[in-house]
């Protein structure tokens, strides 16, 4: 599962959007696959790990104010 985002300023002063991956969930998160089980143990993971939930939550508002 991929993220994608585009600049709205941008688009709108170039004429057209430009969308550019933020990240893949097997890579950004570790996950071996997408499957239920894997998504499922995603999220206990995230009630446990501080940086994995701030990680999770930076990508979710797509990196805003950066």
């Amino acid at each position: 599962m991929y993220t994608y985002w585009m600049d709205i300023e941008r688009a709108n002063a170039e004429g057209y959007p430009t969308w550019e991956l933020l990240h893949d969930y097997k890579t950004e998160y570790g996950l071996t696959d997408l499957s239920p089980k894997s998504m499922l143990d995603l999220s206990t993971r995230m009630l446990t790990d501080t940086s994995l939930a701030t990680l999770f939550d930076w990508n979710m508002h797509v990196h805003q104010g950066e």
